[in-house]
């Protein structure tokens, strides 16, 4: 009767599992391994009656004793497996090796809005836009207030140049932040962070879909939310640049409170006049090789935004053509090279 009843527990786990998730996973192994093992011991046993020779209760516990232990032989290597396809699922910079953990996660029944968005995140820096759609759609299913799926949706449709579904899925994103304002346990800088983050990246939509000075109030706001980080008081200063307004004293100011030994810090200095073009591109090649080739795209772009304030279009247009050939994939920097080359054929 024990052996019944144990077997019946692991059919219904395995049951459960499978048709909750869809998907063999390495528990629904384990369910279907014990359940096997104990099964066959007890299809033993009843038949052993019937045939007037049954077994002592100590063959009984083998057959337990085996159970476990074929549970933890599938248990112990899926484990590892399973941590190490999380590890490399999150690296989303090399991004082949990510699509490949993510989707071993999700075909083992780990379908979670975070795994979709690493995938979706790795799809972006592939350059498979709509792939990476699909993903932060299948993990809004899952979380449909995931604020941060619905801004890496936003920027997927950002690099696809569609500012308006960009738009509608940052202007998504600020009203679920918003939602969470006093929230119990919800930590209010947390929420700052958040909101800077989405105004930030909606900012640099309307720089290209409305104007420059339709930016500025999202960039403003970002900045004063987070003040160290470099690239908002950038965007903030092109913007008011590019509107015709003086922000010479703004941008003294904000630069005091950025990191001033992170990148792209080097390159507000360049805009203040207190570094050289050398400077600043000796400081781009600092690091491993996938940051020396992100920091080589901003420096190309941010230094051809430079040019270009000063009427020097030949060298803009020589470092937006770089920046277009260079930035990855899934550099919101890559798209916008594009646009800044549009425009000056247009002039």
């Amino acid at each position: 009767m024990l052996m019944l009843i144990i077997s019946g527990f692991f059919i219904l786990m395995g049951l459960i599992q499978v048709f909750a998730t869809w998907h063999i996973s390495s528990r629904n192994l384990m369910y279907i391994g014990m359940f096997s093992i104990l099964s066959y011991g007890y299809y033993r046993k009843r038949k052993q009656r019937a045939d007037g020779k049954e077994t002592p209760a100590s063959e009984d516990k083998k057959s337990l004793k085996l159970a476990f232990f074929v549970a933890i032989i599938i248990l112990v290597p899926t484990g590892i497996i399973g941590h190490r396809n999380r590890v490399e699922c999150a690296d989303i910079k090399h991004y082949e090796t990510a699509i490949d953990a993510c989707t071993t996660l999700i075909s083992f029944g780990e379908q979670s809005g975070e795994v979709f968005n690493y995938r979706g995140a790795a799809y972006l820096n592939a350059g498979m836009y709509d792939r990476g759609i699909e993903d932060f759609d299948s993990a809004l299913r899952l979380e449909p207030n995931g604020t941060m799926t619905l801004v890496l949706r936003g920027n997927a449709y950002l690099l696809k140049g569609q500012y308006d579904n960009a738009m509608g899925n940052f202007d998504k994103a600020l009203n679920t932040i918003s939602a969470l304002d006093g929230a119990p346990n919800f930590k209010a800088h947390s929420t700052d962070k958040a909101k800077a983050t989405v105004l930030f990246v909606r900012g640099m939509t309307k720089f290209y879909s409305i104007s420059p000075l339709a930016s500025i109030d999202d960039f403003a706001t970002a900045v004063k939310l987070d003040s160290t980080d470099s690239f908002k008081v950038i965007w903030l200063h092109l913007a008011r640049i590019r509107s015709g307004q003086d922000d010479n004293q703004e941008l003294e100011h904000n630069s005091s409170m950025v990191l001033a030994d992170k990148w792209p810090a080097p390159i507000i200095n360049l805009y203040r006049g207190k570094a050289t073009l050398e400077e600043v591109l000796a400081k781009a090649k600092i690091g491993n090789d996938y940051m020396k080739a992100d920091q080589a795209c901003d420096a190309n772009f941010y230094v051809a935004e430079f040019y270009l304030q000063r009427g020097m279009k030949d060298e803009a247009r020589y470092l937006f053509q770089a920046a277009a050939k260079t930035c990855h994939k899934g550099n919101v920097e890559l798209g916008f090279a594009g646009n800044e080359l549009k425009t000056m054929v247009v002039e």
